[in-house]
Protein backbone atom coordinates (compact mmCIF):
# COMPACT_ATOMS: atom_id res chain seq x y z
CA UNK A 1 0.00 0.00 0.00
CA UNK A 2 1.53 3.31 -1.00
CA UNK A 3 0.13 6.12 1.14
CA UNK A 4 -1.09 9.29 -0.50
CA UNK A 5 1.32 12.16 -0.31
CA UNK A 6 -0.93 14.07 2.08
CA UNK A 7 -2.03 11.05 4.12
CA UNK A 8 -1.55 11.43 7.84
CA UNK A 9 -4.24 9.31 9.51
CA UNK A 10 -5.09 5.61 9.55
CA UNK A 11 -8.78 5.20 10.35
CA UNK A 12 -10.41 1.94 11.46
CA UNK A 13 -14.02 0.86 11.53
CA UNK A 14 -13.97 -1.80 14.22
CA UNK A 15 -15.58 -3.25 17.29
CA UNK A 16 -14.04 -5.07 20.24
CA UNK A 17 -15.32 -7.19 23.09
CA UNK A 18 -14.97 -5.51 26.51
CA UNK A 19 -11.49 -7.05 26.99
CA UNK A 20 -10.56 -7.06 23.28
CA UNK A 21 -8.25 -4.81 21.29
CA UNK A 22 -7.08 -3.85 17.82
CA UNK A 23 -3.45 -2.90 17.20
CA UNK A 24 -1.67 -1.96 13.98
CA UNK A 25 1.95 -2.27 12.95
CA UNK A 26 3.28 -0.43 9.89
CA UNK A 27 5.79 -2.49 7.92
CA UNK A 28 8.14 -1.73 5.06
CA UNK A 29 7.76 -3.51 1.71
CA UNK A 30 9.76 -6.50 3.00
CA UNK A 31 7.53 -6.97 6.07
CA UNK A 32 9.82 -5.42 8.68
CA UNK A 33 8.19 -3.16 11.29
CA UNK A 34 9.12 0.48 10.92
CA UNK A 35 10.82 2.09 13.95
CA UNK A 36 8.29 3.34 16.51
CA UNK A 37 5.37 2.05 14.38
CA UNK A 38 5.44 -1.55 15.64
CA UNK A 39 2.75 -3.46 17.54
CA UNK A 40 4.28 -2.62 20.92
CA UNK A 41 4.25 1.07 19.98
CA UNK A 42 0.59 1.10 18.94
CA UNK A 43 -1.94 2.43 21.44
CA UNK A 44 -4.57 -0.35 21.52
CA UNK A 45 -8.10 0.45 20.40
CA UNK A 46 -11.05 -0.89 22.33
CA UNK A 47 -14.70 -0.10 21.77
CA UNK A 48 -16.96 0.43 18.77
CA UNK A 49 -16.17 3.20 16.28
CA UNK A 50 -16.52 3.77 12.56
CA UNK A 51 -13.53 6.13 12.25
CA UNK A 52 -11.06 5.47 15.07
CA UNK A 53 -7.70 7.12 14.39
CA UNK A 54 -4.86 4.69 15.09
CA UNK A 55 -2.07 6.21 17.16
CA UNK A 56 1.40 5.16 18.19
CA UNK A 57 3.29 6.26 21.31
CA UNK A 58 6.10 8.23 19.63
CA UNK A 59 5.52 8.29 15.87
CA UNK A 60 2.96 9.54 13.41
CA UNK A 61 1.81 8.06 10.14
CA UNK A 62 2.87 11.02 8.01
CA UNK A 63 6.48 10.04 8.74
CA UNK A 64 6.08 7.26 6.14
CA UNK A 65 4.75 9.44 3.31
CA UNK A 66 6.17 8.57 -0.09
CA UNK A 67 7.16 5.07 1.07
CA UNK A 68 5.57 1.76 0.17
CA UNK A 69 4.24 0.29 3.41
CA UNK A 70 1.82 -2.36 4.54
CA UNK A 71 -0.26 -2.54 7.69
CA UNK A 72 -0.35 -5.57 9.95
CA UNK A 73 -3.54 -5.57 12.00
CA UNK A 74 -3.79 -7.75 15.12
CA UNK A 75 -7.26 -8.45 16.51
CA UNK A 76 -7.96 -9.89 19.94
CA UNK A 77 -11.66 -10.39 20.61
CA UNK A 78 -12.44 -7.90 17.88
CA UNK A 79 -13.89 -7.36 14.43
CA UNK A 80 -12.37 -5.12 11.78
CA UNK A 81 -14.78 -3.95 9.10
CA UNK A 82 -12.69 -1.43 7.14
CA UNK A 83 -9.58 0.69 7.32
CA UNK A 84 -8.43 3.65 5.25
CA UNK A 85 -5.67 6.17 5.04
CA UNK A 86 -7.05 9.68 5.08
CA UNK A 87 -5.70 13.23 4.82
Amino acid sequence: MAPRRDANRLLLNGQTDPAGSIRVEVQDAEGNPLPELGLDDCIPFGGDQVAHQVRWKRARLEEVNRRAVRPRVVLQGAKLYTFRIAP
